[in-house]
């Protein structure tokens, strides 16, 4: 399996294994994964400044499929369409594309881990759905219960109906969560929230982008739909991670009233992901907060203190 640094696909051993967060990096990979960098427009490690995704790519097919995992040997790629808590990546248009066509050319699955942004999140039912690729197989879940404990695959016929009882889980289809589901996505459809996360998602990544204006604390902003990154450097020029400035602005915002989190896999992006229903209004009271905190933060008015012995991510 071929995953990607800064993914994040579960906590149990085979997902934690597959993925390539530096929260899980302790535990170790699976003997049979290779991680390779996920294309960071902003912080492209491996050069192509203008086509981050164009480099991981050519180092794809060109050196990974070459040396250490052949294509014979390769089940398949998993990959998140926008990175989530590696730090709320989207990545350049044509990557996902491009990845298709390695996976068709070499007869390798392309499985998309959906589980975050799946479900109208990125303004999209899902987010695979912007960049015109067609997976093997998608893992879903956390919103397709809103909040009730379910989740899924949804693949190819001849990938999953491959054996007789394969599935024998003992809370596998159960009736409440499955319910919870199909209601969610009624309600997903009759109010039409897929649209209105498109829309509102944008006027906050605006709203964000003004904010980062006035604060050289903030190095970038990013999203899509309702899944947005506000990332903090301590130096714009040299974009050293500003993690502990970070967790004192998410908790000044907490104090102020306004829940967001962090991760990324430096600790310094703040993940902001709200309910699809959210108004233009609460966006400007939220982003009122941020600027509060964010000013506060960069005058030194809090303190190493507040963080006590929470590090977070």
């Amino acid at each position: 399996m071929i995953s990607f640094i800064g993914g994040y696909h579960g906590q149990t051993a085979g997902s934690a294994g597959l993925s390539g967060h530096t929260a899980q990096a302790k535990a170790g990979g699976g003997a049979n994964v290779v991680k390779i960098p996920y294309p960071d427009p902003y912080r492209p490690v491996l050069g192509g400044q203008r086509d981050c995704s164009a480099a991981v790519l050519e180092y794809l097919e060109n050196y990974i499929l070459r040396t250490i995992c052949p294509p014979d040997d390769t089940a398949g790629i998993i990959v998140e369409p926008v990175q989530s808590d590696g730090g709320d990546i989207v990545p350049p248009p044509g990557f996902l594309q491009g990845l298709q066509a390695i996976c068709r050319r070499h007869g390798i699955m392309l499985l998309i881990d959906e589980v975050k942004i799946g479900f109208g999140r990125s303004g999209h039912m899902f987010a695979f759905e912007h960049f015109g690729v067609e997976p093997d197989a998608v893992s879903l879940g956390k919103s397709m219960g809103a909040g009730m404990p379910i989740s899924g695959v949804v693949g190819r016929r001849e990938l999953l109906d491959v054996a007789p009882a394969i599935n024998m889980y003992t809370m596998a289809g159960n009736p409440v969560a499955c319910a919870a589901a199909l209601a969610g996505l009624d309600e997903i459809e009759e109010r039409g929230l897929i649209g209105r996360a498109a829309r509102t998602g944008d006027y906050l990544l605006n709203r964000l982008r003004e904010l980062a204006g006035r604060h050289p604390l903030v190095g970038d902003v990013r999203g899509l739909g309702m899944m947005l990154g506000l990332e903090t450097v301590r130096d714009r020029a040299t974009k050293e991670p500003a993690d502990r400035e970070m967790a004192k602005i998410v908790y000044r915002a907490f104090e102020l009233g306004l829940v967001v989190f962090y991760g990324g896999i430096y600790s310094n992006v703040m993940e902001i992901t709200p309910p699809l229903i959210i108004t233009e209004a609460e966006v400007d009271e939220g982003i009122a907060i941020l600027d509060q905190a964010i000013s506060e933060v960069e005058e030194g008015r809090i303190g190493d203190k507040v963080l006590g012995g929470y590090a977070g991510w």
